[in-house]
């Protein structure tokens, strides 16, 4: 009879081992998104160059941020399931846009990751719904990021102004909005990241929007410089191929 509360204490051990391997403890990570334009930050309002040589300025980039894991050895851990960005005011002034915008993932499992992987864009199981399906505190209930004739949410909008005909005056607007299902990417970075237990992390991404135009081909901001059609479906795509290559962890 003794011999069971002896296996019962064993039994005991390797029960609270097991718990204490599983409870690492858990940290924050903050986001740091900064915009540049090629190798320069990124003011809004200010003055720019497209890439086929006319001169504009920003007033808005926005985005949704969804599914994003943290990857440790080859597992992956979810994080965070969906959010909303809207960079304008951060980078409204010189000084702001050297700040950057700030958002906080709170309660990640402490310990080491080497990739960041997340969603641009709103999964299709969300985004196959409309704003009226969700709560009023949901950030998917905002109809004003919905497409109603695309049955979509506008996964990404890019504005500002522009001078289309060369006289010197940015006399056109242009709005780069992206969405629907198969505009969808999913993003990884490689990262060198420690979570720690009770405390904040920093993780320092760049959005470059110099390469959401491209290269070779650059975008025909002339021809299409509005998304508000669903027959844009290829410009739509071409934006969003490269806009997802504009990401990078400094």
């Amino acid at each position: 009879m003794k011999a069971i509360p002896s296996l019962l204490l064993i039994l005991m051990v390797v029960v609270f081992a097991g718990c204490g391997d599983d409870d690492a403890g858990s940290g924050s990570l903050k986001l740091n998104f900064k915009l540049k334009y090629g190798d320069q930050p990124l003011v809004m309002f200010e003055p720019y160059t497209y890439p086929t040589g006319q001169k504009m300025t920003f007033s808005r980039f926005s985005f949704y941020f969804a599914d994003a894991q943290l990857k440790s050895g080859t597992n992956y851990t979810n994080i965070h399931e969906i959010s909303y960005h809207t960079l304008t005011n951060s980078h409204t002034g010189a000084a702001a846009a050297e700040k950057g915008y700030d958002y906080t993932i709170p309660n990640i499992k402490a310990g080491a990751y080497s990739s960041l992987k997340f969603a641009l864009g709103v999964p299709k199981v969300s985004n196959d719904k409309t704003p009226a399906d969700f709560a009023n505190s949901h950030v998917l209930s905002n109809q004003a990021e919905y497409w109603s004739g695309w049955k979509s949410y506008v996964f990404t909008k890019t504005e500002g102004l522009i001078d289309l005909d060369g006289d010197g005056t940015l006399e056109s607007g242009y709005a780069l909005h992206t969405g629907a299902n198969e505009a969808l990417r999913t993003i990884e970075l490689p990262v060198n990241l420690n979570i720690e237990e009770g405390k904040e992390s920093t993780l320092n991404i760049i959005i470059d929007l110099k390469k959401e135009f491209g290269s070779n081909p650059v975008y025909d901001i002339v021809t299409n410089p509005q998304i508000h059609s669903i027959s844009q479906a290829p410009q739509v795509k071409q934006l969003i191929d490269n806009l997802a290559t504009a990401f990078s962890v400094q």
